[in-house]
């Protein structure tokens, strides 16, 4: 056949330098081999003359095209064969088995590398699809997921204990608990909810606030599991107050004391004790517990002494403890006629 060239045993080209073996197609170059020690030494092109395959003579390798192994069939690099990729037929595999890192480099720069079971990021972000979840125990039960729109949630042991939601809160299923040196901290005009109460700093951050629509009561209905405030060693050292009240008898085990030192005192007057005989003395059933008691009423001690009754909202109170001024006044002068009933008789007696 016209333009063949069959060889039947070995064929041995000899030469130096240029082109050793030169095979032409019908529109150029398709195969040669040259002996340079600087350039190309080993090329193949397809019929039209442009290189697919060559090989230089400092060892690289270039391809324009592409590079097809059947399943299984493997890439493998490094004396040892420490990395391999491959398919299975299935799934595709990038096979780590030297003694180091997989490093993921991008700009010079290493972004994401896996050790033997840690994978660390450094210089950019590191992102997963939406709703996926990123597993903390070899996918199986305790992970974080993006449940909705930028709301995390924290599962362990598949079961939710936090989520942090787009509005900057956190809800935990659970307890939350402060080792022995940590502390749990709520700042600025933070609070602390419990159902419809809540607790928070004062403006200048010594205070709490402690607000609830009805009442802070013990947690117990029980009355002999009810709640103290303090311990006979820890005590509270002061209660402040406006106008306050205590629904209920108060109870106290030693004395209970006011304030009554002179250097708090100005406009100190001695009372009028003759007062005493314009206040009424009176015994009563209350309209709301129906539990009878005795006192004064405070309309009319307003009219005698006005300074000892208060107002809370429309409803009056006397201060029945400062009572005792006008007992006084009135018993001294009480004894004053008596010592003068005994001065009379003593000296009609001696007529």
């Amino acid at each position: 056949m016209a333009n063949e060239f069959k060889v039947k045993k070995g064929l041995i080209v000899n030469g130096s330098g240029g082109t050793l073996l030169d095979v032409q197609g019908s529109v150029g170059q398709v195969f040669s081999v040259t002996d340079s020690l600087t350039g190309d030494i080993f090329s193949v092109s397809d019929v039209s003359g442009i290189p697919i395959f060559n090989v230089n003579s400092d060892g690289t390798v270039t391809i324009d095209g592409n590079i097809q192994l059947v399943d299984n069939d493997k890439i493998q690099l490094g004396n040892a064969q420490d990395l391999e990729l491959y398919h299975d037929g299935t799934h595709s595999y990038i096979s780590d088995n030297g003694t180091g890192e997989l490093r993921f480099i991008a700009n010079g720069a290493t972004r994401f590398k896996i050790g033997s079971d840690v994978a660390s990021l450094s210089g950019t972000d590191f992102a997963i699809g939406a709703a996926r979840k990123l597993y903390l125990d070899g996918q199986s039960n305790t992970y974080i997921t993006e449940s909705s729109a930028d709301n995390i949630k924290f599962f362990t042991g598949g079961t939710e204990v936090l989520l942090l939601d787009s509005s900057q809160n956190a809800t935990f299923k659970g307890s939350i608990t402060a080792g022995t040196t940590g502390r749990f901290q709520v700042l600025g005009s933070g609070y602390i909810q419990l159902g419809n109460c809540t607790i928070s700093a004062s403006g200048d951050s010594n205070h709490i606030h402690v607000t609830c629509p009805t009442a802070l009561i013990p947690n117990s209905t029980t009355l002999a599991n009810n709640t103290r405030l303090g311990t006979a060693s820890y005590r509270w050292k002061t209660f402040h107050s406006g106008p306050g009240n205590f629904e209920g008898s108060v109870t106290a085990s030693a004395d209970v004391i006011a304030y009554s030192d002179a250097r708090l005192k100005e406009n100190v007057k001695t009372l009028d004790g003759s007062k005493v005989l314009q206040m009424r003395g009176v015994s009563f059933d209350r309209k709301d517990n129906g539990a009878s008691s005795s006192g004064v009423i405070a309309q009319e001690m307003q009219k005698v002494a006005p300074e000892l009754v208060s107002d809370d909202e429309g409803t009056l109170g006397v201060a029945y403890g400062n009572l005792t001024g006008y007992l006084i006044e009135a018993i001294k002068d009480q004894q004053k006629q008596i010592d003068e009933l005994k001065k009379i008789i003593k000296n009609g007696n001696n007529l």
